[in-house]
């Protein structure tokens, strides 16, 4: 049985180097920028939307008690 467990993690790791070692390079994209501005972080439609608004509203509170 250890024989065999030994075998199958060996694989895992061996299968994990190998990623590793070889990643997968995507091609070069052309980089999209509006007014200078190429990554504009969370958008209104992505579904962790609601976590810029709240971390606006951390910082004005923190603003207001510092």
């Amino acid at each position: 049985m250890n024989k065999k467990l030994l075998i199958i993690v060996s694989g895992f790791l061996f299968i994990g180097l190998i990623f590793v070692v070889f990643p997968i390079h995507a091609q070069n994209q052309e980089v999209i920028s509006i007014d200078g501005v190429s990554d504009p972080g969370l958008l209104p439609d992505s579904p962790f939307y609601f976590l810029k608004s709240w971390a606006g509203g951390l910082k004005c509170f923190l603003l207001l008690i510092h």
